[in-house]
């Protein structure tokens, strides 16, 4: 009996500690739970500001405390694709997916991923229905149905989802190089210097854009701003044969016929196989009376590059030069086709743009593109104009033929059986 008491103490102090162990444990889940949701609303806030660098950090905190969570997977794709590395993205949304991510989660990304596999008209009715959605601005949404738009040459539509997206995240460069792309597609240089200009003055490190930039500023006759951003960019981008090429047009368009050679030259080392430098350093050699030289220069740039007018006109006066005239008169009806089918090109892209929908103008476009060493472009048109007229026989019968050129030929006889059904 005299032991009793102090059993019945032991077990209430035994009590005690364990309650206080549950508090001490339930004070840690709460405290790392309010950890998770601060994290992950402060990434969700800065990536829909644009702010990546912030969301980053957010997202490093956040997985610290749910490594392989469905949610901190999906973001981490969210982050890679809008980066531009693919392969991780993939990677994280499928893990995602075998983590239990739910359908409404993971649907957008996965969207998102189509359009990156070029699948964006799959993709499209997701997006368009999340676009319509009210909720927090997403910038990976706005990137994505604005490449679907563009790639369809709905450029209106695209244009008020890039603006929307300016103006949501007003530092950020990517909707001024989406505006860029359209502005280029309207052949028109002064809004698209200045899209280039917006965007690098948002996002100095630009790399690619830089380069467009200074070629726009050549073509523009702003010789001494161009000489500065190809300078700036041969500085991160040595081994870009075209950027060499931009700064030799530069260089001639000062009258430095020296220099101009010495830089076409580093283009030609660094980049045999692309044929503008040939075509323009056989230019330089017919500007210093060397129509040999030319000759040999502008013949190597017809054989890397057969669509190219300006290089069949070069070769006529060349040729003319060395006394070939019947060489040079078919050098220059050659010039003047492939302008008209340029000129061809045009027509359709204008046509599109005022009736993106127009079957016949597609499978046109389609052919042209296949036809004129763009086949991946051309092959999007063709899986556009399928997805949407299955029995399209114009299409069929392009897609059998290019097949077939390529030795594919159970593609080939695929669509030449689409052919027969179709009849």
């Amino acid at each position: 009996m005299g032991n009793e008491p102090r059993a019945r103490k032991k077990s209430r102090v035994a009590l005690g500690l364990a309650l206080v162990g549950l508090l001490v444990l339930a004070a840690f889940v709460v405290h790392d739970e309010l950890i998770v949701r601060r994290s992950s609303a402060r990434f969700a806030s800065a990536y829909a500001g644009g702010q990546l660098p912030t969301a980053r950090e957010a997202l490093v905190s956040w997985e610290g405390r749910r490594p392989r969570s469905a949610e901190v997977l999906l973001a981490k794709c969210r982050i890679a694709l809008h980066e531009g590395r693919p392969t991780e993205a993939v990677a994280s949304f499928q893990e995602a997916s075998r983590r239990g991510a739910s359908r409404a989660d993971s649907s957008l990304l996965e969207a998102c991923l189509q359009v990156r596999a070029g699948r964006g008209q799959q993709a499209e009715p997701v997006l368009r229905a999340a676009w319509k959605r009210s909720g927090p601005f997403d910038p990976l949404l706005a990137e994505c149905l604005s490449k679907v738009y563009l790639e369809t040459f709905r450029l209106g539509a695209a244009r008020e989802v890039i603006d929307h997206w300016a103006a949501a995240v007003p530092h950020d460069a990517k909707p001024w190089l989406w505006r860029a792309e359209i502005d280029g597609r309207l052949d028109d240089p002064v809004p698209v210097l200045r899209d280039y200009r917006e965007a690098l003055r948002r996002d100095p490190t630009l790399i690619g854009p830089r380069r467009r930039y200074a070629e726009g500023l050549w073509a523009d006759g702003q010789i001494d701003e161009a000489e500065h951003q190809f300078s700036v960019y041969l500085e991160q981008r040595p081994d870009d044969g075209e950027a060499w090429l931009g700064a030799a047009r530069v260089a001639l368009a000062r009258g430095d016929r020296d220099e101009a050679s010495r830089l076409l030259a580093k283009g030609i080392e660094i980049n045999p196989e692309l044929a503008p430098l040939w075509s323009e350093r056989g230019n330089l050699h017919l500007a210093r009376g060397d129509a040999e030289s030319a000759l040999a220069d502008l013949k190597k740039a017809a054989r890397l590059d057969r669509h190219d007018p300006e290089t069949q006109r070069r070769l006529a006066l060349a040729l003319s030069r060395l006394g070939r005239d019947t060489d040079a008169r078919n050098s220059l009806v050659e010039s003047h086709r492939l302008l008209r089918e340029k000129d061809q090109l045009k027509g359709l892209r204008d046509r599109l743009r005022r009736q993106p929908n127009d079957r016949d103008a597609q499978v046109a476009a389609a052919r042209w593109l296949i036809e004129h060493d763009h086949a991946d472009e051309g092959l999007r048109w063709a899986k556009k104009v399928l997805t949407e007229d299955p029995v399209n026989q114009a299409m069929h019968a392009l897609l059998a033929e290019f097949y077939q050129a390529q030795g594919e030929l159970g593609l080939a006889n695929f669509h030449r059986l689409k052919l027969k059904e179709g009849r």
